[in-house]
């Protein structure tokens, strides 16, 4: 039911925040339809009006302010995401991978998972934390045990799942760089689904997709990113993640400080953030800003006030260079 919620999101927002919308004026915004729908604009990758629209019009309806402002999150996000013409990140790649052989020791704990006994479970996870200790852990662990819980009981699916990208993150930020066997088309069907990741587990599947295929999250899943990451203490939250996206596509990093910057919104963690990775980068490469200079001759459809905002944006780090240089 909740697939064929997703599709009508896409296909007609703002009819369905309409039906919504007089649920919520009708009986009450605790209604677990309203939960659903605010899940859905935040991943719908459609235009910023029909994003607003959803969020003016359950304001109009008396909704609760935290799903409101969750809302004009999703709406901004989607504002500032540039737009298809603006990324010039590579081509995606395949997200197949191949599987690794399998390891009796990790096949046994994964039966155990599946075995639905709570204790049994707990043994489990308790046996699977210990493998997780090896760093990095084996592709083998990784893969199916990420692939396994996917295929759980959806009663306990959800559980697991968080579970594993926890165990996930940490190996990852432990090792400091991608972790081996996690499969990129697993965690593109955890983003999709709706209503089964909270906020803190789409960030940290994000970061581990961004780790993997960084292009794949330019060009899907960017205005969920933005929406996530306007947070205190953004460098310790979601850094991880936006190096990965600056380092493979500094151009789409630009975009999104410009436009931020363009529509009004507050300067803020979030782009002070963006701006250091950019300087970080221009000095790794001593031809980038003339390239992200380029590029911005080749974006016809921007507006021009995104485009001047940008060209202050790329003196503003110029500027930063040369201080560096001499120093």
């Amino acid at each position: 039911m909740r697939w064929l919620w997703h599709d009508c999101a896409a296909l007609d927002l703002m009819t369905l925040a309409d039906f919504v919308g007089m649920q919520v004026e009708k009986s009450s915004c605790e209604d677990p339809i309203v939960g659903l729908l605010v899940d859905l604009v935040e991943q719908v990758n459609v235009t910023p009006d029909q994003k607003r629209y959803a969020a003016h019009r359950f304001e109009a309806a008396g909704a609760n302010p935290a799903v409101v402002g969750r809302l004009k999150l999703a709406w901004r996000a989607a504002l500032v995401a540039p737009e298809r013409s603006e990324i010039r990140s590579e081509p995606v790649p395949s997200a197949h991978r191949e599987a690794p052989v399998p390891e009796p020791r990790v096949d046994e704990s994964l039966a155990m998972l599946g075995s639905g006994d709570a204790q049994v479970i707990e043994l489990a996870r308790a046996m699977l934390d210990e493998m997780f200790e090896q760093r990095p852990p084996s592709a083998a662990l990784v893969y199916w045990l990420t692939v396994t819980v996917d295929e759980l009981p959806a009663e306990c699916r959800k559980g697991e799942i968080e579970w594993v990208l926890r165990r996930l993150i940490i190996a990852s930020r432990s090792a400091f760089s991608s972790l081996p066997g996690i499969p990129p088309l697993v965690l593109q069907r955890w983003l999709e689904t709706p209503q089964l990741l909270s906020a803190n587990s789409t960030l940290i599947a994000l970061e581990l997709l961004s780790a993997q295929q960084p292009a794949l999250v330019v060009r899907h899943y960017i205005h969920r990113a933005i929406a996530l990451s306007d947070v205190r203490n953004a460098e310790i939250t979601v850094g991880n993640l936006w190096r990965a996206i600056a380092k493979a596509d500094a151009g789409t990093v630009l975009m999104i400080v410009s436009r931020w910057l363009a529509f009004g919104f507050d300067q803020c963690e979030f782009i002070e953030l963006l701006m250091g990775l950019l300087l970080a980068e221009s000095r790794a490469n001593q031809y980038l800003l003339a390239n992200l200079e380029r590029g911005l001759a080749q974006t016809e459809k921007t507006p021009a006030v995104i485009i001047q905002v940008a060209r202050t944006c790329l003196q503003q780090l110029r500027d930063e260079c040369q201080k560096g240089g001499r120093s």
